[in-house]
């Protein structure tokens, strides 16, 4: 069974609402990419073309699916980073297999802007079998 996993880390100040951003943005950052990679600008508006893996859209896209979206905590920005070093010697790839989630620090984040003037708040895996990724994520738990 396909299964997206988003991480979010623990240690920001984030309210409700920030936080369900964040989250959705790392759950949508795999298909906005794929599109942008795909899209042509004509006179009438944007056209893409592309092809979606067959048991992505079986198994998760499609209408019929089911969606599954599992979202995990993790400590902080450096048990993040830890985990994505991980994720890169697995043979995982950021733009391709994972979606790292930046903020622009305009809002609540003010006081937690990084060095490159945002807050890597999450991370978005594209979905797959849930097995595949049980070696990465099997220790984290859910976001509390």
């Amino acid at each position: 069974m396909y299964k997206q996993y988003i991480v979010i880390r623990k240690d920001l100040p984030m309210s409700a609402g920030k936080l369900v951003s964040q989250g959705a943005h790392a759950s949508e950052c795999f298909l906005t990419n794929m599109i942008a990679k795909n899209i042509v600008l004509t006179e009438n508006g944007y056209i893409c073309n592309m092809t979606i893996d067959k048991n992505l859209w079986e198994q998760w896209m499609n209408p019929k699916a089911s969606f599954t979206k599992v979202t995990l905590g993790i400590k902080n920005r450096n048990q993040l980073e830890k985990l994505l070093m991980q994720a890169n010697e697995m043979g995982l790839m950021e733009g391709k297999d994972y979606f790292c989630i930046h903020d622009e620090a305009r809002t609540e984040l003010k006081d937690f802007i990084e060095d490159d003037g945002r807050v890597l708040t999450a991370v978005g895996f594209l979905p797959r079998e849930e097995s595949e990724l049980k070696q990465l994520l099997g220790k984290l738990q859910l976001y509390k």
